[in-house]
């Protein structure tokens, strides 16, 4: 494990704003999967607008939740506690079933 700062603050595209309370804490390889996750996220974020608002939502949300699902298999991974790895099987499931719905409405209207 490798220590590193970390802090209650505000993380904005600039840096840390507010970086409150610094404490050294342990990394235990969830922070290197969070953040891996987050660079994926930000990569996929480069999608192209088509222009079409109810077909560029859904794509969009697509991504996003995605990311979501990543985060959440990433914190059933390193979770000490039974309902934080509860609450991501809950979310995993929920942004799963949503993503079909958006794969379906785009397949359906032709765009997909």
């Amino acid at each position: 494990m490798r220590k590193i700062i970390a802090g209650v603050g505000i993380v904005t595209m600039a840096g840390v704003w507010g970086m409150q309370n610094a404490v050294a804490v342990e990394d235990d390889g969830s922070i290197r999967d969070f953040k891996a996750v987050e660079s994926a996220m930000q990569a996929h974020d480069k999608q192209v607008y088509t222009g079409n608002a109810d077909v560029d939502f859904r794509r969009r949300l697509i991504v996003k939740r995605q990311g979501i699902i990543d985060m959440a298999e990433v914190a059933m991974a390193h979770a000490k506690d039974p309902q934080t790895e509860a609450l991501a099987r809950k979310v995993i499931a929920n942004q799963r079933r949503d993503i079909a719905e958006m794969q379906q409405w785009l397949k359906s209207t032709h765009v997909e």
